[in-house]
């Protein structure tokens, strides 16, 4: 099944030693080309403060005489730099403040044009009139696109650095930039307000997929103690609030925590919201009649069940039922049954829902809690 994480050993060019990475960052299960790429430009670069926007696991940190401030939106990447001895700050890109002789980021085209802009943003405030800034990126998730972004924030941008599709840049100058705003997005969804923040999943719209599993709860939700797991803009949660339960929404991105907070309160309800590395952060003891979970299925750019393998072990540990929805062609239902009994609720031929009811396993000492066998320990 999943797995927790594990040490990368790091080549020598970067001075050797270890890093902790996990699942769901850069970085894991190797370092990328990309990560490679700008660790490389870096070293070359005049030494001085540092601002790390993307800072993951901490790579720059570790090569790094002068540590750089390291920024991070995911639980995850937080928790894999303390493991690392490396103190993180939670943030987003508009938190930030001070000014820094080198900043540095891989923009995140993953989470959208929005999220991409807002951490361009980031780096002009918070580099130095005479400072540099490092972008990476990747040409076919537009970083030429974005680097006629960055001219507009910046007086000088070229491409310092090139592998096949890869690119660096570094920027400097910084321009003048307008009054930061929280960039909240509104609508009204369900008798809810949902307020989403940029790079949230479930930013434009309740995706298919929940809307689905919504629809196979209905009815059901009142007086149960709810999990919401990977909650993004907090739909899924504020639902279940609504609908009488006693929810509590967890997700890796700050981004999200805020959101989901954000849609409680403008809707009028009640819940408790964690940024957290899946069940990471949940007190110990906690018990759930009910999760409901749309799990990420990709790392980067490739197809992964690793982190919704992962969703459903912890879940399983903490909860009486979990009900996951997936696209109907991912292969989840091959390892449900190592997890306890399992049953499809409902489909619409793109997406399914199933029911798990977590079976009784057997721990290291024989006893029984749980029978799936090589799990990751529960949180």
């Amino acid at each position: 099944m999943g797995v927790d994480g594990h040490f990368l050993q790091l080549p020598e060019r970067l001075g050797g030693g270890e890093l902790w990475t996990s699942p769901g960052l850069l970085g894991y299960p190797e370092l990328s080309a990309l990560q490679l790429l700008l660790a490389e430009q870096v070293l070359e670069e005049p030494g001085g403060s540092a601002l790390d926007l993307s800072a993951q696991s901490g790579l720059l940190a570790k090569i790094l005489p002068r540590p750089p401030q390291l920024v991070e939106r995911s639980k995850a990447a937080l928790n894999a730099a303390a493991r690392n001895g490396l103190n993180a700050l939670a943030a987003l890109p508009w938190d930030l403040e001070g000014r820094y002789d080198l900043s540095l980021a891989i923009l995140p085209a993953h989470l959208g044009n929005a999220a991409v802009a807002q951490v361009l943003d980031a780096a002009a405030r918070c580099t130095a009139p005479s400072g540099r800034c490092l972008l990476a990126g990747e040409q076919r998730r537009g970083f030429s696109r974005y680097l006629e972004w960055a001219g507009e924030r910046f007086a000088r941008c070229e491409v310092v650095r090139r592998s096949q599709g890869l690119r660096i840049a570094r920027c400097s100058e910084p321009l003048p930039l307008g009054e930061v705003q929280v960039p909240w997005s509104y609508r009204s969804e369900r008798g809810l307000t949902v307020c989403t923040l940029p790079g949230v999943f479930g930013q434009s719209g309740t995706d298919p997929g929940s809307a689905l599993l919504l629809s196979a709860v209905k009815g059901r939700l009142e007086g149960l103690r709810v999990l919401d797991l990977g909650s993004g803009s907090g739909i899924l949660g504020a639902c279940a609030a609504q609908a009488g339960a006693a929810a509590v929404l967890l997700d890796d991105d700050l981004a999200a925590v805020r959101s989901s907070q954000q849609t409680l309160i403008a809707s009028g309800l009640t819940g408790t919201c964690l940024h957290s590395d899946i069940c990471s952060e949940l007190p110990a003891g906690s018990r759930f009649d009910l999760a409901l979970i749309n799990p990420p299925f990709h790392q980067g750019s490739q197809l992964s069940l690793n982190l919704g393998l992962r969703f459903l072990e912890q879940a399983s540990c903490c909860c009486e039922e979990v009900l996951m929805v997936a696209n109907a062609f991912l292969p989840y239902p091959k390892r449900l049954s190592e997890l306890g009994d399992w049953s499809e609720l409902a489909t619409d031929g793109r997406y399914r829902v199933w029911s798990l009811r977590p079976g009784p396993r057997v721990t290291g000492s024989g006893r029984s809690s749980s029978k799936a066998t090589g799990l990751s320990s529960c949180r």
